[in-house]
């Protein structure tokens, strides 16, 4: 870390796991820069085996020196480049975001500011992105009226996040979005991500959610409503919805198992949260995507079977 960095600056640490997207990144470097983002260090943690990524980076350093920004090789994985960047990490709080972002000033003081409440271990912001499909279901009205939808920043009792519909102020949550959020690096170098999300085929998905309850089981989560940034999910956009899909209930269902109790009411409202996701996938015509979420009920099925 430069030693002419402000004392006030070096205890963040940025990370940002890529692969094979170095235009976005390119973008996403721009964006902290000119957001003024008092930051000691930004390690670009990269899992492609052509360390793709390096020759932005290398530029970066030298464009925007103030941000102190390094290349960290990495196995490709979300989870495995999020946590070896993690025990390299310097700073005293970690902000982990997206390759695809771009961040509004002065977002990263906002989020981190949080962190004055020693309480507080962990933070999210606004964020702001396109819906990919015709019909939304993140915000939808129907998952609203299913058990326990009305608690908005809550993990239901069968893993899935209750959205929040009021963006515009603070809130305590209970979980996070992974391209926009932070944590104190001893929580984070506790917890870790969970690797075995990735072992579905995907990059990995709800691996943010999942740590966020975990950071909330120990200690407060905040939703920070003026800390902005704009998504651009672009992974979404590219993803392969059969195989999206299908690991999205295979992984949903093994978080489910991981963290919360089995009772009646709680394997009764996963299964209606999975019928809520076909309905919406039908409504988009999105049949690959209504493929991917049958097949992975045919494993989760096939899975409990097993383990009877």
């Amino acid at each position: 870390m430069s030693p002419g960095v402000p004392r006030d600056a070096q205890r963040v640490t940025v990370i940002i796991p890529t692969v094979g997207r170095s235009g976005l990144l390119e973008d996403t470097l721009r964006s902290l820069h000119e957001s003024g983002a008092r930051v000691g260090e930004v390690i670009v943690v990269d899992g492609d085996a052509e360390s793709s990524s390096l020759a932005v980076v290398e530029h970066a350093a030298i464009a925007y020196p103030g941000l102190n920004v390094r290349h960290l090789r990495s196995a490709r994985g979300l989870c495995r480049q999020r946590n070896l960047a993690v025990l390299e990490a310097v700073g005293e709080i970690i902000v982990f975001l997206d390759d695809d972002v771009w961040v509004e000033a002065p977002g990263i003081e906002r989020l981190t500011a949080a962190f004055a409440d020693p309480g507080v271990l962990g933070a999210t912001g606004h964020t702001i992105e396109p819906s990919p499909r015709r019909v939304s279901l993140k915000h939808s009205r129907l998952r609203r009226l299913l058990p326990g939808g009305r608690h908005e920043g809550r993990m239901t009792p069968s893993g899935y996040p209750n959205r929040l519909r009021d963006v515009h102020r603070d809130h305590d949550v209970e979980f996070m979005n992974g391209c926009w959020m932070a944590v104190r690096t001893d929580v984070a170098r506790r917890l870790g991500f969970d690797e075995a999300l990735e072992e579905t085929g995907g990059y990995a998905l709800a691996e943010d959610e999942d740590f966020g309850y975990r950071v909330s089981r120990l200690g407060r989560v905040r939703f920070v409503a003026a800390a902005r940034l704009e998504h651009r999910n672009m992974g979404f956009a590219s993803a392969d919805q059969r195989a999206f899909n299908r690991a999205m209930v295979l992984n949903r269902a093994y978080l489910f198992r991981k963290s919360f109790v089995p009772t009646r009411p709680a394997r009764a409202h996963f299964a209606m949260m999975l019928a809520v996701f076909l309905v919406h996938r039908l409504l988009n015509a999105d049949w690959r995507g209504v493929r991917g979420l049958i097949e992975g009920l045919g494993e989760i099925r096939a899975d409990a079977r097993g383990r009877r």
